[in-house]
């Protein structure tokens, strides 16, 4: 397995916290993030998402200010991907708002009719104490622990 780490940039922390928790569980992964965005990076970035990742993780913070990671969410989705969809609500002193909350949840179940059972697709709307948190949950899902989450898809117990 390799994950595709996609979602909220705009020095949101959540990959420099998830991606430790990847190392340690040996699992691979493509960090799109660099410091100076080029045509180039964008080709690298679709041949590892498209070619060398089965599994595309997207989380998406407060801090995401673009659409496009939306659109890939849908796309990776619609292509029989391993989809991983978390949206966090709070990333550090920003919040989504309700009506941001409701389109969030609005794509994640968007996302689960894409779901074909060839693939699979997790959405985890959930409100963690803190990221850290969120991001030890995610890897213990993708390293193929049990978690266990409530029908309103809230961490009943890890």
């Amino acid at each position: 397995m390799k994950v595709f780490l996609g979602g909220t940039c705009n020095n949101s922390t959540w990959r420099d916290i998830l991606i430790p928790k990847l190392d340690a569980n040996n699992i691979k992964y493509f960090n799109p993030v660099v410091e100076d965005w080029t045509p180039e990076c964008k080709e690298i970035e679709d041949y590892e998402k498209h070619n060398m990742c089965d599994t595309h993780v997207y989380v998406i913070t407060p801090k995401q200010t673009g659409f496009y990671s939306f659109a890939e969410i849908i796309d990776s989705a619609a292509f029989g991907y391993n989809v991983i969809f978390v949206y966090a609500q709070v990333d550090e002193d920003l919040r989504f708002s309700k009506s941001q909350i409701n389109s969030l949840d609005a794509i994640a179940s968007l996302l689960l009719t894409y779901d074909t059972g060839e693939s699979y697709i997790t959405t985890i709307t959930i409100m963690p104490p803190n990221m850290e948190m969120l991001m030890s949950t995610l890897a213990d899902i993708l390293s193929g622990k049990d978690v266990y989450f409530d029908d309103l898809g809230n961490i009943a117990s890890l």
